[in-house]
């Protein structure tokens, strides 16, 4: 019997095992730093002995596995095409960390019959019960893709930086995402690269205010992420800065929200099973 199968009969014996919480994080531009905070927040999580999967749901760019420095053997493509189940495309990554790379398999989606898709969303609940975070890296900008997972999930983190238009391509997101991907869900906004001499916290508040009274969204501001010299040499290195210079600011900065995200009670998004309706009505479009 393969690992996936005795965790199917696990979970069919057992309903009440604690399922994973569902992280998407998402940015409205590239650039902001969405994906190095992504792996760092992992391995901030992992590192407090939680068991984190990373899922890179940005389509043809595999920055994960460039963050992290490594080749994966196997993508979700594998899965799509049935040539192995979830827990065999598992990449072991630092710390404990796993992560799956999308390759081009989120595009294959789409066109799959109802019997594939249905083994595809299969496999992907089962990490539900395999993992404790389950945190989706998605592309940048509006679309399809980030406004499903948005829907899924438990917690939808949005990365911003102090610029005018990463604010204002945030802003543009939250609008596209606000009326069924964040209905009743709390948002929460993470302002990366700050320069210590700016006022971070009146940039964020302004920014709250603004959704809050136009989007009437509800968010809650995780922290700054200071800007530091070190994630340049750490992405061009490919190792997170968590782990080659663990007490830098930007690492500190990492470590305080990973330790928020982990005392965070949030309402339990609709899961990996609701992508299987989201596909069929047309809800999500690839």
């Amino acid at each position: 019997m393969d690992q996936a199968e005795s965790l199917r009969r696990l979970v069919q014996d057992k309903k009440n095992i604690k399922k994973a919480k569902i992280i998407t994080v998402t940015s409205g531009k590239g650039g902001v730093g969405k994906t190095s905070f992504s792996v760092n927040l992992g391995i901030c999580l992992s590192q407090a002995g939680f068991k984190v999967i990373i899922f890179d749901a940005d389509i043809g760019l595999a920055n994960v596995e460039i963050e992290l420095g490594l080749i994966p053997e196997y993508t979700i493509e594998d899965v799509v095409d049935q040539r192995k189940n979830i827990l065999e495309i598992l990449t072991d990554g630092p710390e404990n960390l796993q992560f799956i790379s999308g390759g081009n398999g989120i595009n294959k989606l789409i066109d799959l019959s109802k019997e594939q898709l249905k083994f595809v969303i299969q496999n992907l609940s089962l990490l539900e019960y395999y993992a404790d975070y389950i945190i989706i890296d998605t592309g940048a900008g509006i679309n399809n893709i980030v406004h499903g997972f948005s829907i899924i999930s438990d917690m939808v983190v949005l990365v911003i930086t102090p610029e005018p238009t990463s604010i204002a391509d945030g802003y543009s997101l939250l609008k596209y995402l606000r009326h069924n991907a964040l209905a009743e869900k709390k948002v929460y906004v993470v302002l990366n690269m700050v320069n210590k001499s700016r006022d971070h916290k009146q940039i964020v508040d302004n920014f709250i205010n603004t959704a809050k009274t136009y989007l009437k969204l509800n968010i809650d501001y995780l922290g700054p992420v200071y800007y530091d010299d070190n994630i340049s040499k750490c992405i061009y290195d490919q190792t997170p800065i968590i782990l080659k210079y663990p007490r830098s600011t930007a690492s500190r900065c990492i470590r305080d929200i990973s330790g928020i995200i982990s005392n965070q009670e949030t309402k339990r998004g609709r899961g990996f099973k609701s992508l299987f309706d989201l596909f069929l009505n047309g809800g999500w479009e690839v």
